[in-house]
């Protein structure tokens, strides 16, 4: 008999859902690798369909068994542990035709141990989620094991559009967008991935980033650059920002990643990065002619950008990013009172130097700004029911008033994971909400714009105009 074992399609992230972990259900991505399960199989006679009890196990082969009318079959055992022999016994009791299976990972890497074929070792990327273990069996033995892995997703052809993807090469992680690119319709979204690095923490204290972590960050960017390989994407922007212009060693890494990806990075200056950010935010939130101060805060540097027009008239970037401001005055678990206070006087020192070269007044721009911690700070207010934080999926609002609620909460020990927060974000969110309400009370102002487009898009709007559009 023919057996097919699937582990899971990609699921919403743990850190996002705060449900039950048997009701986390499958991702956008993990939507379109299902559906490209129902083509990799269209040839293959399947006569029964079994799942563990999971929703994503079971979302994952839903639209397969549909397509062949059949139903999909649960049993207890299935989300038992040690319970491979007897799984194997249930699922391979029919003798009609090809049989599939799909669970978690550790239940399929047990099922192969169990059916001898373990010494392929089904480890990362051996046993991806979405992908399929072929085994055929003859009188009780295994005489051949395939491994298939995921399936492809479908790249549009024909026309302008085109698939591209940003790397953003950050100080607080590695950040990978893949969009379907079109100079006249602008661009749609086909998968996100991040991996949490945290390299920012090590120019603060000493300025060389350790062997170790340059291994690991060459690992994550051989890691994403082969996510891009697997949606179809040739064209890859890589873009190094403050942790490669600030570290001792920076060229140490950017040779590290420059190996892993094949290709040169993109160095990107304190006022490239602040200009892209700019754009972004300017073209996201369509103010028209109204003058714009814009902000990226990201985990090595703070970027500020001001004008009227689709250009940043003046720029500058500030060595006040949250990782490395974290590394440099956060010594535990929880912030202490000193602790923010050391971080206020250096956040209001250093704008307070940089606005007086930076002109002013500023009360008549629009103040809006960008990057991730800034975006966790809005999805935390806005599930913890603020109305005032919440303006649409575009945008929201963050008051100086909230923020110094999120720093009060958290040093006195509170403990808040979001909807869509990474976890290994949380810890960096006071510092970051210490240095917005700093900043605010510097501006005289009580509350700024939280835009969903930064850096990485200004990347995307830079490559879309040279492509000969100027679609958004």
């Amino acid at each position: 008999m023919k057996l097919y074992l699937v582990r899971h399609a990609d699921a919403m992230a743990r850190g996002t859902w705060s449900g039950e972990d048997s009701l986390r259900p499958l991702s956008p991505r993990g939507e379109r690798q299902a559906r490209g399960l129902v083509r990799m199989f269209s040839a293959v006679p399947l006569a029964r369909i079994y799942s563990a009890s999971s929703l994503r196990c079971r979302e994952t082969v839903e639209g397969l068994a549909a397509t062949r009318g059949l139903a999909v079959g649960t049993d207890p055992v299935f989300d038992r542990s040690g319970a491979a022999e007897e799984i194997l016994d249930l699922i391979g009791a029919d003798t009609r035709g090809p049989v599939l299976f799909c669970a978690e990972r550790s239940l399929i890497e047990d099922l192969l141990v169990m059916l001898g074929v373990g010494e392929q070792d089904p480890a990362p990327p051996r046993c991806r989620k979405a992908s399929v273990w072929r085994v055929e069996r003859r009188r009780g033995r295994v005489v051949r094991a395939d491994y298939l892995p995921p399936p492809r997703e479908q790249t549009p052809t024909g026309g302008p559009s085109s698939r591209w993807a940003v790397l953003d090469l950050g100080s607080t992680s590695f950040s990978l967008v893949v969009v379907d690119m079109d100079a006249r319709e602008g661009w749609r979204r086909v998968l996100r991935e991040r991996v949490m690095l945290g390299l920012g923490a090590h120019v603060s204290s000493g300025r060389r980033i350790p062997v170790e972590d340059l291994e690991r960050a060459g690992l994550a960017a051989r890691r994403l650059r082969a996510e891009a390989d697997s949606v179809g994407c040739r064209n890859l922007l890589p873009v190094g920002t403050a942790i490669f212009r600030d570290a001792e060693n920076g060229s140490e890494l950017i040779a590290r990643v420059e190996e892993a990806l094949g290709q040169p990075l993109r160095l990107l200056s304190g006022s490239e990065e602040a200009e892209l950010a700019y754009s972004a935010i300017r073209s996201r939130l369509e103010i028209g002619k109204e003058r714009l101060f814009a902000l990226d805060l990201g985990g090595g540097s703070l970027e500020f950008a001001i004008g009227a027009g689709s250009g940043a008239e003046r720029t500058v970037s500030l060595p006040l990013g949250v990782t490395r401001l974290h590394a440099e005055f956060v010594s535990g678990d929880r912030l202490s009172e000193d602790e923010e206070q050391a971080i206020r006087l250096r956040v209001r020192e250093v704008v307070a130097d940089c606005l007086e070269s930076f002109g002013g007044p500023h009360q008549g721009h629009h103040l809006a700004g960008a990057g991730g911690t800034l975006r966790s700070l809005a999805r935390l207010m806005s599930g913890r029911g603020k109305a005032s934080s919440h303006l649409g999926l575009d945008r929201s609002i963050l008051a100086r008033n909230e923020l110094e609620g999120i720093v009060d909460r958290m040093r006195s020990g509170a403990s808040w994971v979001g909807p869509g927060i990474p976890r290994r974000r949380v810890a960096l969110l006071p510092v970051g909400a210490i240095v917005l309400s700093t900043l605010l009370s510097t501006l005289e102002r009580e509350a700024l714009t939280v835009c969903d487009w930064g850096l990485r898009e200004g990347v995307l709007l830079e490559a879309l105009s040279r492509k000969g559009g100027a679609g958004t």
